[in-house]
């Protein structure tokens, strides 16, 4: 080696131990300062590979999404967490005060979706989001345990998937308002309900506003018009003047529990019975309005759809599957007090206090979904100029 080192440099060139020290310490310091530039995902890269960011899944929902049982944080990373461990993603969830505003939202962004998935459709909801071109179909692999009535009624091209169902009913405080105060209180009738001494009890939630108000006008729309063939503004003509009408469930039903409120029954849900036993709390009498004997009430069907454009769409498929699959339903009931939409996920004992669907006649049936969008924007300025005293 010495003398091939002499025939390349000659002696008095020979590389000296200092000058292979100052290279190795500028060798060290260029490798630091592209570790400081390009951060740790740097190392990675030097070392022969490159790890992209997971992706994320954008979900629309309503605020109160998961958030009535036990634990709601553990809850979240049941439907949530798992979904993100599973598929090595990650999960937004962004939370809107209705399920009524999520489509607004969807239609002033359908030209560059951001949302994924949206979780919280009502049947309407879903034909007014057909008709605006934000939603596109699809057919879940868990569909099959789905009843084919739910699907027909939540929309039958696919559009949305039923995830959950309950009915809207009345909760009464039975401390001020019962058989002795008013005989035969548990078999009102709808025109009762519109006429002191009820109606000014009574607590609505604002149908331009709310989703459970909104379901609630349909269900005096469609009693009147289809059952009775009468002029469903009538009730509210009626109504005006006594009923308390609020933004949306959460303040309707803090006045109805207030401690000095004039205010003893309240648009609400068939569910609370169960509710209340669950969780031991105050036991109000539910009843839904009668007519000739039998209860015609107003089925809430909640659907999870695919956004058309969606940055994600194969993930976001992949989340519909999961969201209507045995997990992810399992826990509706005592987290949404909703029915499940998966028949084969069993109810817990509690749901033997609520109002049972298949004894109530369902109002929505009797006139299609598309029908009701097409028609509620007029339906809706009707009722605000009986309330305003203008029509």
């Amino acid at each position: 080696m010495s003398d091939l080192l002499f025939s390349l440099y000659g002696r008095g060139h020979q590389p000296s131990r200092r000058v292979r020290t100052v290279r190795g310490w500028r060798l060290a310091l260029l490798l630091l300062a592209v570790a400081i530039l390009v951060g740790p995902s740097g190392f990675y890269i030097l070392s022969g590979g490159f790890r992209s960011a997971p992706a994320t899944l954008t979900v629309y929902t309503y605020s109160s999404l998961f958030k009535y049982g036990d634990d709601p944080n553990a809850t979240y990373d049941a439907v949530f967490g798992a979904f993100e461990r599973q598929h090595g993603v990650k999960v937004s969830v962004k939370y809107f005060t209705d399920a009524g505003d999520i489509l607004p939202a969807l239609i002033s962004e359908k030209n560059a979706p951001r949302a994924d998935v949206v979780v919280g459709l009502t049947p309407v909801m879903v034909a007014k989001a057909k008709a605006e071109g934000v939603l596109q179909p699809y057919s879940p692999s868990g569909i099959g345990k789905v009843p084919t009535e739910l699907v027909g009624e939540l929309d039958p091209d696919h559009y949305a998937t039923p995830y959950e169902f309950g009915l809207l009913a009345l909760d009464v405080d039975g401390s001020f308002l019962n058989e002795t105060v008013y005989p035969g209180l548990s078999s009102i009738s709808y025109q009762e309900l519109s006429k002191p001494p009820l109606a000014s009890t009574l607590i609505v939630e604002n149908p331009a506003t709310s989703s459970v108000g909104q379901d609630f006008l349909l269900s005096t729309i469609v009693f009147y018009d289809r059952v009775l063939h009468e002029d469903w503004r009538s009730w509210w003509s009626s109504a005006r003047g006594y009923v308390k009408v609020t933004p949306g469930w959460d303040e309707a039903f803090n006045i109805f529990t207030s401690a000095d409120t004039r205010y003893h029954m309240v648009v609400s849900f068939a569910t609370d019975p169960a509710y209340s036993a669950y969780f031991n709390y105050t036991m109000y009498q539910t009843i839904i309005p009668k007519h000739e004997g039998k209860m015609y009430g107003w089925l809430e069907i909640y659907g999870i759809g695919v956004v058309k454009g969606a940055p994600n769409e194969a993930l976001a498929k992949a989340f519909v599957d999961w969201f209507i699959g045995d997990a992810v339903q399992a826990q509706v009931p005592l987290n949404e007090w909703m029915y499940p939409a998966s028949s084969t996920v069993k109810l817990p004992d509690v749901f033997k206090y609520a109002i049972d669907p298949k004894d109530v006649f369902p109002l929505n049936g009797l006139v299609p979904p598309a029908e009701l969008a097409q028609s509620l924007p007029q339906w809706l300025e009707d009722w605000q100029f009986i309330m305003a005293g203008s029509y």
